[in-house]
């Protein structure tokens, strides 16, 4: 017996847009009693479904890029760095400098030293 197919009605679908500004699209499929694979398909089937996730999460980023912004111009200073690194592409770089003894360069010398095998260690001998 097949099981029956599962669905969303229009207030559940009205829910979407909302719910995903907090739920992951695991945590939606859970709270609609569904399977994540499941959620996805009829996402993919719905327009709706489709639209209201998305617009539902952009909603959200945008309201805390919003917060960010606002922090990092009122000065606050780890929202400047934060903001700066995520939306001007700017990093941090650390440089090790590397020195012999009391600042010398070190020794750029390699040794080799090769060692003809021993015959008693080939397997295949």
């Amino acid at each position: 017996m097949a099981r029956k197919a599962k669905t969303l009605t229009d207030e559940q679908i009205g829910q979407i847009e909302t719910l995903a500004a907090v739920l992951s699209l695991s945590q939606l499929a859970d709270f609609f009693g569904m399977c994540e694979n499941t959620f996805r398909k009829l996402q993919g089937e719905d327009r709706r479904i489709d639209e209201g996730y998305k617009k539902g999460k952009a909603t959200a980023i945008a309201g805390v890029a919003q917060s960010l912004l606002k922090q990092a111009k009122a000065g606050n200073i780890t929202a400047q760095i934060f903001y700066l690194k995520t939306q001007g592409k700017w990093k941090e770089t650390h440089a090790v400098e590397v020195g012999g003894l009391d600042g010398a360069p070190l020794p750029t010398s390699v040794r080799v030293v090769l060692v003809k095998p021993d015959p008693a260690d080939d397997p295949d001998g």
